[in-house]
């Protein structure tokens, strides 16, 4: 029987995607608009129907509820949504919208920071109530932060068995989540990326989820990265493929 587990490796011994590089023309800032009355169910809707704005969310949300930090993450807008709409939407969530525009005046990745109260509020009660992607909840809003590593590492995931394919391989490789992050590789935006902070090494070692996750990629990566926050350090862990 094989096994399944991260093992060290040195950092220059990791694949990296190749990423679209963008000349940046032109950056209009957006704020929050501060409006009386807000349609909360159709903010629910907004973020229930786009998984891009579900995942930048999560992540400033997971680093507010357990750090008290305010982080910026960013999006690629949906091909099929006008930007007019896009910054409308945003600024009802987001207090603060950066867009940059490449020199046709066409919008690429998209810098957000701060969660609007309400948002915040909305999005918790959905989180209670299982309007959040399940695989992103597992991944990155279910446990909260194990501090249990005390320096920056680099692992790769090693699989020397045969994939067992349980009941639910199929649920989370045709998983709205799971697509879209394995679609926009060569973008490097808050869905390159799976911040995993609140497992131990063991237990990812032992997830069939990050297992599947492994059959769908080349590469499987675990970084631990130093931040600070408010003063103090924290080793962040987050998952990376090739």
């Amino acid at each position: 029987m094989g096994e399944k587990m991260f093992i060290e490796i040195e950092y220059n011994k990791i694949k990296q995607n190749t990423v679209n590089n963008f000349a940046q023309h032109n950056i209009k800032t957006f704020s929050s608009k501060k409006t009386g009355n807000i349609d909360i169910k159709s903010i629910e809707n907004i973020i229930y129907n786009n998984i891009n704005i579900q995942i930048s969310l999560a992540y400033q949300y997971y680093f507010q509820r357990e750090f008290d930090s305010q982080v910026v993450s960013s999006i690629i807008l949906d091909k099929n949504m006008l930007i007019e709409e896009a910054i409308n939407n945003l600024t009802t969530i987001f207090t603060r919208v950066v867009v940059p525009y490449d020199r046709n005046g066409t919008p690429y990745i998209i810098q957000l920071k701060g969660i609007n109260e309400f948002a915040k509020e909305l999005f918790k009660n959905m989180i209670l109530s299982g309007k959040v992607n399940p695989i992103l909840y597992y991944f990155s809003l279910e446990k909260s932060y194990l501090n249990d590593c005390n320096k920056t590492a680099f692992y790769e995931y090693i699989d020397s068995s045969e994939l067992i394919k349980r009941n639910d391989y199929n649920f989370f490789r045709n998983n709205e989540y799971v697509k879209y992050i394995l679609l926009n590789k060569k973008t490097f935006t808050s869905s390159s990326l799976i911040n995993v902070s609140g497992f131990s090494i063991d237990e990812l070692n032992k997830s069939l989820y990050v297992n599947y996750l492994y059959s769908l990629v080349n590469n499987l990566y675990l970084f631990i990265i130093k931040y600070e926050f408010n003063g103090r350090l924290y080793y962040l862990k987050q998952l990376r493929w090739h």
